[in-house]
């Protein structure tokens, strides 16, 4: 939901160069990982690759991707076997980096401290990660600007459309580039194809998956869809922004203040049916709640995210636990012994070129989120 963004538009950017020199792939083999930081390549039994490759044809725009190759009792599965299904993970935000899925979520990889070393940090592998279903998994930051992902002409998509357009480019590079594990001899994919995500991928991924059906009709490269799975998606505004009825449900507010937030709930519905999107009445419906929900005065609140859980007020949102951690890994930001090497991480994803354009990672950014 729009929240998860509010709290976090600190774009940090050191200024977006107008040109940066990214190598194109001759081969898969030139975005597989072999030595990430931190990572003991022996307790990962499969090949993962990850990179930045083209969401326009002017060499302005690139998005970020890490796929991970299916895994079996322990063991890297066929790779070839038209059964094993390639499945797509967004994170929502808008603007909030899929990173949060591979790294906080279901993906393989979580960040480690030693309990009696809080500078020694590991990559500990996920027991549940996804692509143990078995499945191929792959973690895509976009819109351009998110995360890892960047443009150098700051054209952030807008609308819909301009989202699909960006994202339906990368999608063909990324099945010309990995052909040999997706793409059959009439350039149509050779097993299933599914979306996930949350948040707002609920509204990116049906927009998208509509938009690929329609290309498939006359487009070069088929990819035939099987299905999506979308958790607490950001589906409809008018209904989802405010969360009087819950709160009061589990004895957050009370009464009169869920009456009140009712009548509220209308001017915002009111709003957004006229198409003004970025209405103050809309956000307060949640912010409300929260900043009243351990009494008014109170430095503490309950988290947007988790009734169980309080945060400080005023204080940077703690919530998901361990996304401060991937930003130090994939940043450089906090002081953590973890931003020591982030240059290293970054060159070994085979992203270095995000850095030199200007774009630094964080789970959220604002230029994509305000652009639409």
């Amino acid at each position: 939901m729009p929240n998860e963004v509010i709290d976090s538009l600190k774009n940090k950017s050191r200024g977006l160069k107008t040109s940066v020199n990214v190598p194109v792939p001759a081969s898969p083999d030139d975005h597989l990982v072999t030595d990430l930081p931190l990572l003991d390549n022996s307790k990962l039994p499969i090949k993962h690759w990850a990179g930045l490759l083209p969401a326009s044809g002017n060499g302005d725009k690139y998005l970020f991707y890490w796929l991970f190759a299916p895994e079996k009792d322990g063991k890297p599965a066929d790779l070839f076997d038209p059964n094993i299904p390639l499945l797509v993970w967004l994170n929502g935000g808008p603007a909030c980096s899929s990173m949060d899925g591979l790294w906080l979520e279901n993906g393989p990889f979580r960040l480690t401290q030693d309990p009696s070393d809080e500078e020694k940090w590991t990559i500990e592998l996920d027991e549940f990660s996804w692509h143990k279903a078995p499945a191929y998994t792959i973690y895509i930051d976009q819109p351009v600007g998110t995360g890892i992902s960047f443009t150098t002409s700051k054209k952030y998509p807008k609308n819909d459309v301009e989202v699909n357009v960006d994202f339906y480019y990368f999608l063909k590079e990324f099945f010309k580039l990995h052909s040999d594990k997706f793409l059959d001899k009439t350039n149509t994919l050779n097993r299933p194809f599914y979306f996930s995500g949350e948040s707002h991928a609920g509204h990116y991924i049906p927009s998208m998956m509509n938009y690929i059906r329609k290309q498939n009709e006359s487009s070069d490269i088929k990819l035939p869809l099987s299905g999506a799975a979308i958790g607490n998606g950001w589906i409809d505004p008018p209904v989802q922004y405010s969360a009087h009825e819950i709160a009061y449900g589990k004895g957050i507010i009370g009464l009169s203040q869920k009456r009140a937030l009712a009548v509220e709930e209308q001017s915002c519905q009111a709003a957004l049916a006229r198409g003004q999107y970025v209405v103050s009445t809309c956000f307060d419906l949640l912010d409300n709640i929260l900043d009243q929900s351990y009494g008014k005065g109170s430095k503490y609140k309950v988290s947007q995210y988790d009734a169980r859980r309080s945060e400080l007020h005023g204080s940077p949102r703690t919530y998901p636990p361990g996304h401060k951690d991937v930003e130090a890994y994939l940043g450089g930001s906090g002081a953590s012994s973890l931003a020591a090497n982030f240059k290293q991480v970054l060159k070994a994803i085979h992203s270095y070129p995000s850095y030199e354009a200007g774009q630094e990672y964080e789970e959220c950014t604002d230029p994509p989120y305000i652009a639409l």
